[in-house]
């Protein structure tokens, strides 16, 4: 409004301006889990270390780092976030502790047993304790049965018709 008065308030006015001839490109950083972060604007020749975003967490993985280098930017680019699977032992223990059997297993997915380790006398009967969507480090215990006794005892009886002694092994 121009009513004669003036206001003596500074005021700040901001302007980017892109010189003529200069080209600006955009980097587009996509995350493990399929989002994108872009970074709009970057001048021929710069470098936007300090602009990478913070990679997301993704479960089951490790961030190892940026598939591209964005030290000098001269072109618009992709830079995919780069992971790797977290593993864990899964440690199988048989034949009363005489057996070990360490089996890595990506997080979520199944261990795979190992036979076990035969136990004179005994019989295994499976394993105590869930192997399945593993997502940590892991004891296994096999867990073994006693077999029946059997009487292997020599049976004496007399033979009605000469009357010796005859032997025969009891199974």
């Amino acid at each position: 409004v121009n009513d004669g008065t003036v206001d003596s308030a500074p005021t700040t006015i901001s302007i980017a301006v892109t010189p003529t001839g200069v080209e600006t490109y955009t980097v587009t950083f996509k995350m493990g889990d399929g989002s994108e972060q872009l970074v709009n604007g970057i001048e021929s020749g710069s470098d936007i270390t300090s602009q990478i975003p913070d990679p997301v967490v993704v479960t089951g993985k490790t961030f190892t780092g940026w598939d591209k280098s964005v030290t000098n930017i001269i072109a618009s680019i992709i830079v995919n976030a780069l992971y790797s699977d977290i593993s864990y032992n899964v440690t199988f223990l048989s034949g009363e502790g005489t057996q070990t059997d360490i089996v890595s297993t990506v997080h979520g997915q199944d261990a795979v047993a190992p036979t076990p380790a035969a136990v004179d006398g005994k019989t295994f009967t499976g394993w105590q304790g869930d192997y399945s969507n593993v997502t940590a480090n892991l004891t296994i215990t096999a867990v073994y049965n006693s077999n029946p006794i059997t009487n292997n005892a020599p049976v004496f009886t007399v033979d009605p018709i000469n009357g010796a002694d005859a032997t025969e092994d009891v199974a």
